[in-house]
């Protein structure tokens, strides 16, 4: 143990940037990558599909391309039942907009490995 293959979503969305700025993506990791994924510390994000806040913004895919081509291995969705069955991404009991699970999906298979050859980890909020 004592990996650490780091992921920060950066960028206007980011209310932590005075944390963030100090983390910087690797061209290559810079430790042994050939370890089970148990050995590694993989810090994630939060609500990937959210542009803002997580009380009143728009959800969106921009957030999860982003976030993969900087090198984000983790990505959060809250999925939910939609619109004719179709389940959606959104955080529930606020006033967020929601993006189709479908486009989530469709944008992390587009962008999930330009940047890096290492697995994408969903964390799917099933509700």
């Amino acid at each position: 143990m004592g990996n650490a293959l780091t992921c920060f979503e950066r960028g206007q969305w980011d209310s932590h940037s005075h944390v963030n700025r100090h983390y910087r993506p690797a061209a290559e990791p810079p430790q042994d990558m050939n370890q089970p994924l148990s050995y590694y510390f993989i810090s994630s994000g939060h609500n990937s599909y959210l542009e803002g806040n997580q009380l009143t913004s728009k959800a969106g895919v921009y957030t999860i391309e982003t976030g993969l081509r900087l090198g984000c291995r983790v990505i959060e969705l809250d999925v939910y039942d939609g619109p004719d069955t179709e389940p959606v991404c959104t955080h529930g009991g606020t006033l967020t907009s929601s993006v189709t699970f479908r486009d989530c999906v469709r944008a992390i298979a587009k962008h999930g490995f330009h940047t890096s050859p290492y697995p994408v980890i969903l964390t799917l909020e099933n509700h």
